[in-house]
Formats: C-alpha cells, structure tokens, sequence
C-alpha cells in the first residue's frame, strides 16, 4: 500500500501551515487556524479510511496507535485543539504584532492561550504534528512490511 491520500493530507497540511507566512490576522488568522488544526486531525481519518479493507493493516495501525495515542502531541494537540475548535469554536490561539527591536521589523506572534500548550508558538505546534504524522506513517509502513 503506497498510502497515497494520506500523504497527500499531510502535504495539504504544509501548504496551509505557509498561510502563516502571510502573517494573517482577524477572519484570516483564524480560517488558518481552522484549516490547520482541521488537516492535522484529518492525516489519522484518512489513514483509517484508506487502510479499512485490509484486515491486517488495520491490526497494525490499531496497535501502533495504542502505543502512541498518549504522545502529549497526539492527545493534547492534534486531537484535543482539534475539538476545541471544532466542537467549541474556540482557537485559543491570540495573534500579536511584534517588533524586534535590533532591527525594528515586525512580525506576528501565534500564542496558545490555555491548555497544556499554553504561552506556546501555535505555528511550531503544527509544525511538530506533521512530523508527528511523518514519523507514525513511516513506522507503520515498516511494521506492515515485516
């Protein structure tokens, strides 16, 4: 199996995490905040979707999602952010303009606001899920070829 809609969902996933580039605020900020949280939630669905009719990957990924459904990432991030913003419609991400003072170029700041990430960079969170999904996907890629 070449997992091919599962890693098109984690490209999908990089591509929006650039909307941040562009430094987005107000409506924008928060449909790229949507968008992400969405896509990094979706990797996990697609995955169970594309391998539901092989009984033996379906095993695997079971007992392989057993082992890391706790990863602080997984269970406090990718899943729990996701149904914040979902189920509750709240980002709990605020957006700051900043001025580096060596410089005196500005930027935007991505701040979680509550939970277990709190004070955190929203951006480097998102980052760190798609390798989070990265590596889940190559470790069950080698555990169905063994």
């Amino acid at each position: 199996m070449d997992f091919e809609k599962t890693k098109r969902v984690i490209a999908d996933s990089k591509v929006a995490l650039e909307l941040f580039d562009k430094q987005p605020v107000a409506e924008n900020f928060r449909l790229a905040v949507i968008l992400n949280v969405t896509l990094i939630r979706a990797i996990g669905h697609i995955l169970q979707n594309e391998i539901s009719c092989d009984a033996k990957l379906v095993s695997i990924n079971k007992e392989l999602f057993t082992a890391k459904k706790d990863d602080e990432i997984f269970a406090h991030f990718i899943k729990e952010f996701r149904d914040k913003v979902l189920k509750e419609y709240i980002s709990a991400v605020n957006w700051a303009s900043i001025t580096v003072q060596a410089t005196k170029a500005h930027r935007m700041e991505y701040l979680i606001t509550e939970g277990e990430f709190e004070g955190k960079d929203f951006i480097a969170l998102v980052s760190r899920s798609i390798e989070w999904w990265e590596g889940y996907l190559t470790e069950l890629i080698k555990l169905t070829s063994q």
